[in-house]
């Protein structure tokens, strides 16, 4: 191993460090970004301040999507692997590769775990904050349906061009970022200062999920990261999560752009959240547990 600066750091250094150069990075690339997208798109200050008005120029909302999505997470978790190892690549497990099988199985996991995720969201969403807390409880479910019209926007397609660059943008940008952040470096910094895994990737799952500030959601989502962080544990490679979290976000771009085309009906992304679809979830969570269980014996013999 090649060592970096903060190497030989202990764990919370290396979090405080990770915290700052990606408040830095962000900033400093997001918002020359900005400026740069401004004058490509000829928008004036006023109309970026109000991104949320129906008629915003959905392109450089698109662009703006992109832009947080490198200097929010890719930038970043690149930095700190060379701060950690000079070898940044082989810190991050990126030059592990992965079974041919184990590639299979996980897409197979994430289209057949839909329903049983589906159903922890429609759980999720029927939560209630007590009585005390209604002003809070008020505010989430208004950032939650301004997060729905923004997410409607950015996967409204009517090509399919458009929707492959949907994909990109909602799937294989936030796969990469968001698993190089907190798999990639999160996951392995708690795993150090706990010393115990599991811990680990219920921590990084927690702080994953809580950082889309979307409460009504939180569960599905912890649900996924605590699945993508034991991908990581057990395959040793980061391609694996890589490549879960991409099948997840690109079969629901896929499912949306086929439903507003007409292809097929509305009612299959909501399978296993119909209380009449019960049966589904309940096959789901059985062939899910089924497939995580062989994974699991197939990237640990590997080992």
């Amino acid at each position: 191993m090649s060592d970096g600066i903060l190497s030989h750091s202990h764990p919370v250094v290396k979090l405080l460090f990770s915290l700052l150069i990606i408040l830095i990075t962000f900033i400093g690339l997001f918002f020359a970004g900005l400026l740069v997208g401004m004058m490509y798109f000829g928008m004036p200050f006023s109309e970026v301040a109000n991104l949320n008005s129906p008629d915003a120029n959905i392109n450089f909302i698109k662009y703006l999507q992109v832009l947080q999505g490198i200097s929010l997470f890719i930038v970043p978790a690149f930095i700190i692997a060379y701060l950690i190892n000079k070898q940044g690549l082989e810190y991050l497990k990126m030059k592990t590769g992965i079974k041919i099988a184990s590639f299979f199985i996980v897409m197979i996991i994430m289209i057949v775990a839909l329903p049983f995720i589906n159903f922890l969201a429609e759980f999720n969403a029927k939560m209630s904050l007590p009585a005390s807390l209604h002003g809070i409880e008020i505010w989430m479910k208004n950032s939650e349906e301004a997060a729905k019209v923004l997410t409607e926007k950015l996967l409204a397609a009517n090509s399919f061009g458009q929707m492959l660059f949907n994909i990109f943008m909602i799937a294989l940008i936030p796969a990469v970022g968001e698993e190089l952040l907190f798999r990639g470096i999160f996951q392995r910094v708690f795993t150090d200062w706990t010393k115990n895994v599991h811990v680990a990737v219920f921590i990084a799952a927690f702080i994953f999920s809580t950082f889309h500030f979307q409460f009504y959601g939180f569960l599905p989502r912890l649900f996924l990261g605590i699945m993508l962080g034991y991908f990581f544990v057990w395959s040793k490679s980061l391609w694996l999560p890589i490549l879960a979290h991409f099948t997840n976000n690109a079969f629901a771009v896929i499912t949306y752009f086929l439903i507003a085309k007409g292809s097929i009906a509305a009612e299959t992304e909501n399978i296993g959240a119909d209380p009449t679809t019960t049966v589904y979830t309940i096959i789901s969570f059985l062939l899910m547990s089924s497939l995580l269980f062989i994974l699991y014996r197939i990237e640990t013999k590997k080992q």
